[in-house]
């Protein structure tokens, strides 16, 4: 029986599939394509066109790796016909496509399959345009580039190759602009189908991103708005869209961006956390904390998912954490998270799961009678003999909380200190104590130094503790026994531990840890505080401000949030979310923090900003010592510290694009004479953000402060603990003991016992900016919550105004909001201003402000 006639694919119908393909119908061209390879007697000719066409119809839907394996199949055939430069030039452009998608040894292939199909056909424009891509030398790729564009002026692949070239060198803006004089970026979003299109796409694609990064935020919409209307869209562009959407609040349109992102790039950070943001700033905290646990469990040490989780914690809580536990461990642990947000969130957690209410319910005994009190001590006491009952104090959570930061519990606190009057008391009586104490006992010292020995302390310590440290300076010098090692923890938790601990912990891992924290850090500090030039404070009110800052280095702080770096833009946008009239600041903008106190704020612009160059400057050298070792752990080169009065720097002429002067000229006598210095360091363009207490938010704090004046406490080490105490016991105001700041000496003393204060209302800063000629432009990253609650009332500057301040840059506005709501700004007005125009300007007066405390 003769075989049945089977029908031939005709080289017209290879044409009609080309056609159908240059219409952009990539997955129509692909089926027939499919459909002419599935039959079963084809000649080598038609194969191969029908393989070239298939492999061109894959590429143009993006599917670069596959492309490569129908190109490949093409280019096993002769590679002496007409079309071999074709297959040849097919395979290098599918290569280059997958090298750019990150497939190992791609580049190296295309560069040689382009440099194949240009020995066939040297005029061939897409041969060299594949070949400029597959070039590591850039000039030979500008070489490969000009050949292309005078065999085919107008090759697209060649003026996409030439367009990046410009990119490289001049920004994305550069490059777009580029094309647009060619006439060829607006067709791209009308024709999306074709590769060459394709490759547009991509520019279209990096200039949107580009636009956003420069602040120009409707070029932004529109160029990513085309790219997802041919379904050219990435995780970035969903993402940048989303966060548009949610600096104008359309939180439903950026929940949907946000999720696109998530989807198309389900283990990247940044889909999350914009989904986190927006359920926050639309008051559904319970599903952003799902969307949380959904982001860390996809991007596990993400650090700005850990510090959104840390946030909301202290947002959320009465919500259960138990199944959070890791993630509560990563936020207290890992490097670029500030564990003193997690805080309450561990704490909780190791009383409730880790033994420790256990033993706060023996502290919690020591206020009754006599009988009580004493049973109580007893109880403490019996727990350094058996320290199984202190595990508690070493556990998975509460280790490495108490030794890492400072906790604000006050019964944590009495416990604590109850046990350390109880081992040093056991000690001093000669009691044999076991080896198993000295954790504990370790673990005490860190938290009593976190704290600035802050705890309150009896004469009948302080002579325990003396002889205690006697004692030691009388023991032979060698090895320590376990009696010496608990002696050595014991006398940390009092301030005494001695310099000759440096040599003794020699190979003890533990004791090292406290003699690093005690002994050598500042040492460290102080070395590198001496490098600086001396600047004298320029009156008394100074004077007394930086002896205060020199006893008590503020803030206290073991880590600051890094973010992956990003352009200063970017952070504007952020912090200014309603204003789309600012230029983007160069990457290497300089910026000036006046008043740097102990370096967490210039660290942490230092390593959001790493292009940019930063200047410090403090009163304070023991300040600055710490700012400079933080610096130096953190690996932070591009901050350069001063020691000088902000007041009369001369800083050589030096002008700043930005300058940040947070929390320092309400310490100051005249605070209207340190904000015109500010100004001459201000480029003209510049950004100046200021930071200044509230007047209306801290009446609490106020009041607390006076009543501790009137009874006589001083800032005196001995006086701190004192007043600290009675704040904790007084009925009207022990809520603020558990405030972070009560948690140190030094915390506790610039909140309450400050050498001088001021404080201010939104009306007396507004007729400030206005004398001195600048402008409000906003609120620095207003937390969502109250942001969304500012919106919801849209307040009016006046009754009789007709339209509410939903740009939220009214001060006005901003002041009937904060009368309604006292606690607004609870931590300072933190905002941005820069200079008017300088026609008309007028020398400024001394403004109206709040009522000064000074001692």
């Amino acid at each position: 029986m003769s075989a049945p006639i089977m029908h031939q694919p005709h080289p017209a119908d290879a044409d009609a599939a080309w056609r159908v393909l240059r219409q952009g119908l990539a997955e129509q061209a692909e089926g027939m394509a499919a459909a002419a390879l599935r039959l079963p007697a084809r000649d080598a000719a038609a194969d191969g066109e029908w393989l070239l066409l298939r492999g061109e119809a894959v590429l143009a839907q993006g599917r670069a790796g596959e492309a490569v394996r129908w190109f490949r199949l093409a280019c096993r055939g002769s590679l002496e016909d007409a079309r071999s430069g074709d297959r040849l030039d097919g395979l290098a452009r599918a290569l280059v496509a997958s090298a750019n998608g990150g497939a190992d040894g791609a580049a190296n292939e295309a560069h040689h399959a382009a440099r194949m199909a240009l020995a066939l056909a040297p005029a061939m424009a897409d041969g060299w345009a594949a070949l400029a891509s597959g070039l590591e030398d850039c000039a030979a790729a500008d070489r490969a580039v000009a050949r292309a564009l005078v065999v085919v002026p107008g090759h697209g692949a060649a003026l996409c190759r030439q367009a990046r070239g410009i990119a490289r060198a001049a920004g994305a803006a550069a490059a777009c602009n580029f094309l647009v004089r060619r006439g060829r970026l607006d067709a791209v979003g009308r024709s999306a189908g074709r590769s060459a299109d394709r490759r547009f796409l991509e520019l279209l694609h990096d200039a949107g991103l580009h636009a956003y990064d420069a602040g120009r935020m409707g070029e932004a919409a529109e160029r990513l708005r085309q790219v997802e209307a041919a379904a050219a869209g990435s995780a970035p562009s969903a993402l940048v869209l989303g966060f548009l959407a949610l600096r104008q609040w359309r939180l439903d349109e950026a929940l949907d961006w946000f999720g696109k992102a998530v989807v198309r790039a389900p283990r990247a950070p940044g889909g999350h956390a914009g989904r986190v943001r927006a359920l926050v700033a639309a008051g559904r905290l319970g599903e952003a904390l799902d969307a949380l646990r959904a982001g860390c469990a996809a991007a596990p040490g993400d650090p700005t998912l850990l510090m959104l989780f840390a946030d909301l914690t202290m947002r959320l809580p009465g919500a259960g954490y138990a199944a959070d536990r890791a993630l509560v461990l990563d936020c207290l642990t890992r490097p670029g998270i500030e564990p003193e947000r997690i805080a309450p969130c561990a704490l909780r957690l190791a009383l409730a799961e880790d033994g420790l209410e256990d033993l706060l319910a023996l502290a919690g005994d020591l206020d009754r009678d006599e009988d009580g009190g004493a049973a109580a001590g007893d109880a403490l006491r019996a727990c350094w003999l058996r320290p199984a009952r202190l595990a508690a104090l070493e556990g998975e959570l509460a280790r490495p909380l108490l030794r890492r930061i400072p906790v604000p519990d006050i019964r944590l606190e009495r416990l604590l200190t109850a046990l350390r009057d109880a081992l040093v008391a056991l000690l001093d009586e000669g009691m044999g104590l076991p080896a198993a104490a000295f954790g504990p006992a370790v673990t005490l010292a860190m938290q009593a130094f976190n704290t600035g020995f802050a705890w309150e302390e009896t004469p009948e310590l302080a002579e325990r503790a003396e002889r205690l440290a006697a004692r030691l300076a009388d023991r032979a010098a060698g090895p320590l026994d376990d009696a010496g090692r608990l002696t050595l923890a014991a006398l940390a938790q009092c301030r005494l531990l001695p310099e000759a601990a440096a040599r003794l912990a020699d190979g003890d891992e533990e004791l090292g840890r406290l003699v690093d924290r005690h002994i050598r850090e500042p040492a460290r500090e102080r070395m590198l505080a001496q490098r600086l030039a001396r600047s004298e404070p320029g009156d008394e009110v100074t004077r007394r401000v930086a002896g205060q800052y020199a006893e008590h280095p503020y803030p206290a702080w073991t880590d600051v949030f890094r973010p992956p770096p990003h352009s200063p833009g970017l952070f504007l946008r952020w912090a200014l979310p309603c204003r789309s009239d600012l230029p983007a600041p160069p990457d290497d903008l300089r910026i000036l923090v006046a008043g740097c106190g102990s370096g967490m704020h210039p660290v942490g612009i230092a390593m959001r900003y790493p292009r940019a160059r930063v200047v410090a400057l403090d009163i304070s050298l023991p300040s600055l010592g710490r700012a400079m070792r933080m610096a130096e752990r953190l690996g932070v080169g591009n901050i350069a510290f001063h020691h000088a009065d902000l007041r009369h720097w001369p800083g050589d002429g030096a002008r700043f694009d930005l300058i940040e002067c947070v929390g320092v000229l309400h310490h100051l006598e005249r605070p209207l004479e340190g904000w015109q210095a500010l100004l001459r360091h201000l480029a003209p363009d510049g950004l100046l953000k200021i930071g200044l207490y509230s007047d209306i938010a801290r009446r609490q704090v106020t009041r607390a402060s006076a009543w501790l004046a009137a009874e006589g406490y001083r800032p005196t080490p001995a006086g701190i603990r004192a007043a600290r105490a009675a704040l904790a016991r007084h009925p009207d105001h022990k809520a603020l003991a558990g405030w972070r700041d009560c948690a140190t000496a030094g915390g506790f003393r610039d909140l309450l016992m400050h050498a001088c204060e001021h404080r201010f209302t939104l009306p007396q800063i507004g007729e400030t900016l206005d004398a001195l000629g600048l402008e409000f432009l906003g609120f620095d990253s207003l937390d969502p919550a109250l942001a969304a609650s500012y919106r919801r009332h849209a307040p009016q500057a006046t009754p009789q105004d007709a339209a509410p301040d939903l740009t939220m840059d009214d001060l006005r506005c901003w002041d009937r909001f904060e009368r309604d709501h006292p606690a607004s700004f609870l931590g300072m007005y933190q905002f941005f201003c820069r200079l008017r125009s300088s026609a008309g300007r007028t020398p400024a007066p001394e403004p109206a402000r709040g009522p000064a405390r000074s001692g």
